[in-house]
């Protein structure tokens, strides 16, 4: 997870911020077990630290489109 974290970053800081960014991570349904439960806490809760300081959003698909709409008008 901590690799996971240290790649948003890494994009964060080398991104264009005049564009759209979109990064998505896969987690199979098959993660989502009792004893995958620690570190999917510990994903979720870095990801909400990342939210927090605005380096990501979360959004739907539909969103980022109509967010890339509304950009590109």
């Amino acid at each position: 997870m901590d690799i996971v974290v240290a790649k948003i970053l890494d994009i964060n800081m080398n991104r264009d911020r005049n564009r759209i960014a979109k990064l998505t991570i896969y987690l199979p349904a098959a993660l989502f077990v009792e004893e995958n439960g620690d570190g999917l806490r510990y994903f979720f809760s870095q990801m909400q630290a990342l939210a927090q300081q605005g380096v990501i959003t979360w959004a739907t698909q539909k969103k980022v489109y109509e967010a890339y709409l509304a950009w590109n008008q």
